[in-house]
């Protein structure tokens, strides 16, 4: 039986790592079931060796992965860029960044959260980690519950959080097309087994939706957003160069310290859900 359990201890990186070489998972049905099972029943998060991608090409490591992630899925477009691989590294001179864009800490969140159904995996390829800093850090749904019912008003919080519906707005940034109105989804943060959440969504939701702001969503989404804040002070990993992290977008957030190298560069993909 695969083992899905991760070491927690005084870090926060929920992340199975797997020794099965990534051409397996590309060939390989029972490779390809066990990374699903990591993902979806087990921490949400799991790392893979890629290291031999990185003497392709970047156009030949992109096609790569795309491949992998429509193993899993399908690779879909995000924002406004060319490629479904998006090269993730710093642009301080962006009117309007984005988290990963940016060379501050990027706190925890979900991605698309402001869609109906927001991609499922997120697979993220180290091709040149920062020099200085940017650890990336994954809390599982499991662990983030667990850890709210040991506070005094945790078991509050969930409800609210749970029971409650919340808007959240896509950040202008982000929108490809500027003649059709921002994107805007109505859903609670907390189900039983998947969480949304992006703190900067929720607000700019409010801001649209404010019949929808009330004292005890605002109480609750600061509670969260001031408890995910100490896990920031955990211990993270930092990605090396052709490692490959792969996150259930469902099932976990995601966060990364700050850095001090504007030469980090990750290639990303994002992947929808297969259809039932």
């Amino acid at each position: 039986m695969l083992n899905t359990q991760v070491d927690q201890s005084d870090s926060t990186f929920d992340v199975l790592p797997m020794s099965m070489s990534i051409e397996k998972v590309l060939t390989e049905d029972q490779s390809l079931a066990d990374v699903r099972t990591a993902l979806d029943k087990g921490s949400g998060s799991i790392l893979l060796d890629a290291a031999q991608w990185l003497e392709l090409c970047d156009v030949d490591c992109q096609s790569e992965l795309i491949k992998l992630g429509n193993r899993l899925g399908k690779v879909v477009q995000r924002g406004k860029t060319e490629s479904p691989i998006w090269r993730v590294e710093s642009k301080p001179d962006k009117a309007m960044p984005s988290f990963s864009e940016q060379s501050n800490d990027a706190p925890f969140h979900t991605d698309a959260s402001y869609y109906p159904a927001p991609m499922k995996y997120l697979i993220f390829l180290s091709i040149t980690p920062a020099s200085q800093g940017g650890e990336n850090l994954i809390l599982s749904h499991r662990r983030l519950l667990d850890s709210l019912r040991e506070k005094e008003n945790g078991r509050e919080i969930i409800s609210i959080l749970s029971q409650s519906e919340f808007p959240f707005s896509m950040s202008p940034s982000f929108h490809v097309d500027s003649s059709k109105e921002l994107p805007l989804e109505v859903a609670p943060v907390l189900s039983d087994d998947s969480i949304r959440f992006q703190i900067k969504a929720i607000r700019n939701g409010f801001h649209r939706k404010p019949e929808l702001m009330s004292t005890k969503k605002v109480y609750a989404i600061e509670q969260l957003e001031s408890h995910l804040a100490g896990f920031m002070k955990n211990r993270g990993e930092k990605l090396k160069a052709g490692q490959m992290l792969i996150v259930n977008n469902w099932r976990a957030l995601h966060a990364r310290k700050a850095f001090g190298n504007e030469k980090r560069l990750l290639f990303r993909a994002s992947v929808e859900a297969e259809l039932e």
